[in-house]
């Protein structure tokens, strides 16, 4: 069945032959709708009325239920596929005949096909892994069970809503192959007719056309096939009618990958070059080899950083969000979250000059937020070779590189003034010397809104620097040089402010209750910012009048989609800016224009890049571009109490981390992407991976432990890709909902409910504590007001609830009675305060999260918060801090971010 047939949001317009089926039941099941046509007949969904779920019906055409030798074929290869166990093959419930109807019941996948999916130029290098290395591993999978799959094409291929890929009709195409076949006749498109080897002509290998032996090395062509459209955004085998396609996938080479995507890692155009071997003998042998070759390319890419941009682009469509929870989060604090989008029509636009990039840094660790010199003879950057951030100018025609400023605190956002002389820049060094993001730690990083520094200006090539306003960050000079705009937090607001480059009064320029990282326009009439709506949470780009007046919004991005660090072209006829308006965080740009009446258009993207392409800068002559690409590991530590050793718990590339220890204190459940999809696993003391336990939505959200061990709460993506809280048995295939939209905290000591926060419907963005009762039927509301309320944790007596709120501006710590009654703040001060763990041994200790930068241990009797420093040798963020089960060790995240500056060329 295709994609199509199974995406509900899209059914096709029913035709007669199905229309008498709907509103019948067959067996237990009630069909409530026809959702199209698959290959081997009716598709419908409906009603499992023994087990309450919805369920995809394939009802088999009457040819094939009549005949007896078909009919047991059929059963013996449905029993072989419905064996299959694999995330990304779609799940065949049962085989069922009622009132003389024979059909199957399949799990039913909502989504949308890959080849509506892959846009023209190819998909993003890391979304190509994200949905290549599972298609490949399912196919691996399937081959290692006996089953050959024979009609592997992208409409057979499901995206579901929340990004994951799915294979559909798993191994039963060649049911329609009879055991002697008649002589071969002229292929249509699609090859479905009875005697007739089955497939679709643009997707099938040599030996299926002629008449060959089948085996599952047919299959490898046919995955080479989609890995080339997957990268180019074309079929490798073209033509006119399918006779012309048959004659070239016979008779043709294709195009090199390499030729139609430059930039693409060579051992990958490879590797898909070695699958598109006619002679079958010549190919990869096993679907499992070119698993193992394709996460191998995957690893190297991932460590060369060679997805910094792709070097053909064009207008981009604007895109539709699915949710803002991610950009009331992200605001807020908490990791981004993971957005799926989808694709609106293209409107018509000039299409950009391809983009040609030099990578000008290649040191360990990271190098971001570059800045140009006027005269783009120099780029100024931040590093954190030293382990605390530095200020390095580089020259760009070869030279040695200056340390800016002498200062071992971190220093960060360097913006050189117009006449090269000076940098204006963000430092610690009158703080304690660590900068913190301020909305966490991922491509966001650049200090949206920051803690911990301060605006100073000086010397470009060394000497002393002069503070010119405290808590500020985001310097952007004047085109004359006499004023630096910037932006300042304030308690859950953030303004844009000016001040002379010689020091002075503070001039006020905004009134937005979050406005962020402006940037002058070369004539100096007009500073562009990023804001974000407290209302909806939605970020908007928006210009005011440098000599003060209503702002102008450029742009309202739709919800879930943010926009930072705008830049103006050399003519300041565009804004660039990072922007995750194509799923990934790249460089994108739009018109600003100077008639405040003028519509600005939709937005280009500029890069394409699978990793993140952050921090713009725009050299003011010549108009090239700079820009930092990077990237985030997170992984586990562990942190002894009583000894203040720290150890690294995993070492996986990717994210690992958001650890729970079982009751026994054997095992943690932890969130990991290491199979490329955020899923919850059970891990063992020592780092590794013992089994899957389900999906996650996030590494927010973490997997909770019952207080007898035996059940597992976790949130995965639900109805309308909003997080649903659920919880089973460990090892069980059944689920129980609990909440939906929200996630869980933590588990009442005697397991009668499970603290949760939950989204308002209002839309608002703001949030509840609640408690719900194990069968998800009781929900009771614990906070009010107009605040973020989440991470609550229970009292070890169950009798007192803790958790963060911005009910007070900044996220603090709040305790309130189990039973309901006031909340009570319970730290205080200008840092923020998150991630609350109430001791399971000890009533008057709370662990908690300073800043995302330390880890605290609250003790509730004396109020006093000592800060516990665990023994790491790199500039680094922190996250998720829980509790072993007796109360000796921490557990925490650490996330090391990672970039390399890349500049346009001329």
């Amino acid at each position: 069945m295709s994609a199509d047939a199974l995406h509900s949001g899209e059914n096709a317009a029913a035709e007669s032959v199905g229309l008498h089926m709907i509103g019948r039941t067959l067996a237990h099941y009630e069909i409530l709708d026809r959702l199209g046509k698959g290959g081997m007949g009716e598709v419908y969904l409906a009603l499992d009325r023994k087990l309450d779920r919805k369920v995809a019906l394939k009802v088999l055409p009457p040819e094939l239920a009549s005949d007896p030798e078909l009919v047991e074929r059929f059963e013996r290869e449905a029993k072989t596929v419905a064996a299959l166990n694999h995330p990304n093959i779609v799940t065949l419930h049962s085989v069922e005949e009622a009132g003389g109807v024979r059909f199957l019941t399949m799990e039913r996948v909502e989504g949308e096909g890959l080849d509506r999916k892959i846009p023209r130029g190819g998909l993003p290098l890391e979304r190509f892994f994200e949905l290549a290395v599972p298609l490949v591993a399912a196919v691996a999978t399937a081959h290692e069970s006996g089953v050959t799959p024979r009609d592997l094409k992208p409409a057979n291929l499901m995206v579901t809503h929340d990004g994951r890929l799915k294979v559909l009709d798993f191994g039963l195409a060649k049911l329609r192959e009879r055991p002697a076949s008649p002589a071969m006749e002229a292929p249509t498109e699609a090859l479905t007719r009875e005697g007739l080897v089955v497939g679709t002509v643009p997707y099938m290998s040599p030996e299926q056309l002629q008449g060959g032996t089948i085996d599952s090395r047919s299959d490898i062509f046919s995955l080479g096939i989609i890995l080339y459209e997957m990268l180019t955004g074309r079929r490798p085998f073209a033509g006119k009618s399918s006779a012309e396609v048959i004659s070239a996938l016979l008779r043709d080479t294709p195009t090199p990958v390499e030729e139609l995507r430059p930039r693409a890692p060579r051992q990958l155009a490879r590797l898909v070059r070695r699958c598109l071997e006619k002679d079958a003998a010549q190919r990869l042998q096993s679907a499992r080899d070119l698993l193992i070759e394709l996460e191998e390319v995957r690893r190297e890419s991932e460590r060369d950083a060679t997805a910094a941009g792709g070097t053909e682009t064009r207008a981009a469509p604007r895109r539709k969000a699915l949710g803002i929870a991610a950009a009331i989060l992200a605001v807020l604090g908490a990791t981004a979250l993971a957005i799926l989008w989808r694709q609106s029509p293209a409107e018509e636009a000039e299409p950009l000059a391809p983009l040609h990039l030099t990578k000008l840094t290649g040191a360990p660790g990271l190098e971001d937020e570059p800045a140009w010199s006027p005269d783009g003879k120099f780029l100024a950057y931040t590093t954190d070779q030293r382990g605390n951030l530095d200020i390095l100018v580089q020259p760009i025609g070869g030279g040695q590189v200056i340390r800016a400023f002498e200062s071992d605190a971190d220093e960060a956002q360097p913006a050189f003034s117009p006449d090269g002389s000076q940098i204006a820049f963000v430092s610690a060094r009158d703080r304690d010397g660590d900068l913190r993001p301020g909305i966490g730690w991922g491509p966001l990083t650049p200090l949206l809104i920051g803690g911990g520094g301060d605006l100073f200006v000086g010397p470009a090539f060394g000497g002393p620097a002069l503070k010119l306003a405290e808590d500020a960050y985001s310097p952007a000079w004047s085109p004359d040089g006499r004023k630096i705009a910037f932006s300042s937090p304030g308690d859950g607001t953030s303004t844009i402010s000016t001040v002379s480059a010689s020091g002075g009064q503070l001039e006020r320029l905004t009134t937005d209750d979050l406005a962020f990282q402006p940037a002058w326009s070369p004539d100096g009439s007009r500073i562009a910012y990023g804001a974000i709506e407290t209302d909806s949470g939605e970020f908007d780009l928006r210009v005011i009048p440098a000599a003060g007046g209503p702002p102008k919004k450029i742009f309202g991005f739709p919800a879930g989609a943010q926009v930072l660090e705008p830049a103006w072209s050399a003519d300041g006829a565009f804004l660039y800016f990072t922007s995750n308006l194509g799923g990934r965080y790249n460089i994108w740009r739009v018109r600003a224009p100077i008639d405040p009446d003028a519509e600005a258009g939709e937005p280009e993207q500029v890069t394409f890049g699978g990793g993140a392409d952050v921090s713009v800068s725009v050299e003011p002559t010549s108009g090239r571009l700079a820009f930092s690409t990077v990237d985030v590991d997170v992984s586990l530590w562990q942190l002894d109490l009583g000894t203040g050793a720290t150890r690294q718990i995993t070492f996986e590339t990717g994210h690992e981390g958001n650890a729970q220890a079982s009751p026994d204190g054997r095992t943690l459940l932890v969130a990991t992407d290491r199979r490329g999809e955020w899923e919850i696993w059970v891990y063992d003391l020592a780092g590794e991976a013992l089994s899957a336990v389900g999906p996650s939505f996030s590494l927010d959200f973490p997997g909770l432990w019952s207080p007898d061990g035996k059940l597992v709460a976790y949130t995965r993506p639900g109805a309308a890709r909003l997080p649903t809280v659920v919880y089973k048995e460990l090892g069980s295939m059944s689920e129980t909902v609990l909440l939906e939209n929200g996630f869980g905290g933590e588990w009442s000591p005697d397991g009668a409910e499970l603290l949760a926060m939950q989204f308002r419907p209002d839309g608002s963005g703001y949030t509840d504590i609640v408690a719900v009762s194990p069968e998800g039927k009781r929900v009771r509301r614990l906070t009010a007001g107009d605040a973020v309320s989440n991470f609550p944790t229970w009292s070890p007596d169950g009798r007192e609830v803790m958790y963060n709120s911005t009910a007070g501006g900044i996220r603090k710590l709040w305790r309130l009675p189990a039973a309901g009654g006031d909340p009570e703040q319970v730290t205080f001060g200008p840092d923020e305060d998150s991630h609350p763990r109430w001791s399971r041994t000890d009533p008057n200790s709370v662990l908690f999260l300073r800043n995302h930068a330390t880890l605290c241990l609250l003790d509730l009797s004396t109020g006093e918060v000592r800060e516990l420093e665990p023994d790491l040798s790199s500039h680094f963020g922190l996250d998720y801090p829980s509790w072993s089960a007796d109360g000796t060790h921490i557990y925490f995240s650490v996330a090391a971010k990672t970039g390399d500056v890349y500049v346009t060329e001329e």
